[in-house]
């Protein structure tokens, strides 16, 4: 199933870019908090007058202004360049993990994308909080990314109002995981309320082996308890090692 007929290569807003991009967007932020302590703190250390306190003064500017502002405008012009002088590429869904949000931590569904080129398999890992523009994906759908011919590890994706970029890791060869319907036989909580964690017991049979396997789901992640005691749930197990497994429609543990 095809989810689109090609990337938009429009112009993309800046502040779109900015927003979407996990590393321009951390900077964004930096950039506000200095500029609000630059504020409050030059009635202080500029009155004085002191050369301590206006290299001090400097050094803020320097790492929470004008670096972030350089960061920014570096991957707005890498987006930008990569959407215009790129190479199209067709990429499947071959993940999708989702992690629910708490009280400490935002809703986040992770997409891996998987596309090849010449002769070597790429892996892109693509997040999003909410999600909104990667919701509708599932397994087996196809994006179309942008990549950098000179280095087909970078590369750009943009779905909906969604901009990303990236880069990707070359794929290491690996049988296709199967999935199998486990169930919780053991759900307790395990040490102190705020940095103790879930114990869960889950038993399910691949290729005729009864397995039993305990992971632990930190409590920073689900205050509340995400499962009971027969909940079914279903795995996407690796075939080599039954033990490894994730959850088909949930974030991964192992």
């Amino acid at each position: 199933m095809q989810k689109d007929s090609g990337p938009d290569t429009t112009r993309v807003p800046a502040f779109r870019v900015i927003l979407d991009d996990d590393i321009a967007s951390p900077a964004l932020a930096i950039l506000v908090l200095g500029v609000v302590l630059l504020a409050i703190l030059a009635p202080f250390w500029l009155a004085e007058g002191s050369a301590y306190r206006l290299f001090g003064y400097l050094v803020v500017f320097l790492l929470m202004v004008l670096l972030p502002v350089v960061v920014m405008f570096h991957r707005v012009r890498g987006a930008s360049s990569l959407l215009e002088n790129g190479m199209n590429v067709r990429a499947p869904v071959v993940k999708r993990e989702f992690m629910p949000g708490s009280m400490y931590t935002v809703a986040t569904l992770f997409v891996t994308l998987s596309y090849r080129v010449l002769d070597t398999t790429y892996e892109a890992r693509v997040s999003e909080t909410g999600p909104t523009s990667l919701g509708p994906l599932k397994e087996g759908d196809e994006v179309t990314l942008v990549v950098d011919p000179n280095n087909p590890s970078r590369y750009a994706l943009r779905i909906g109002r969604m901009q990303k970029q990236g880069r990707s890791k070359v794929s290491r060869p690996q049988q296709t995981g199967e999935q199998v319907k486990a169930l919780i036989v053991r759900f307790e909580h395990v040490g102190s309320r705020k940095s103790g964690h879930h114990a869960t017991d889950l038993a399910f049979n691949f290729r005729g082996q009864d397995f039993r396997v305990t992971r632990k789901i930190p409590i920073r992640w689900f205050p509340k308890s995400p499962f009971k005691v027969g909940d079914e749930v279903v795995l996407v197990v690796n075939p080599d090692s039954p033990q490894s497994f994730y959850f088909r429609d949930w974030f991964r543990f192992s």
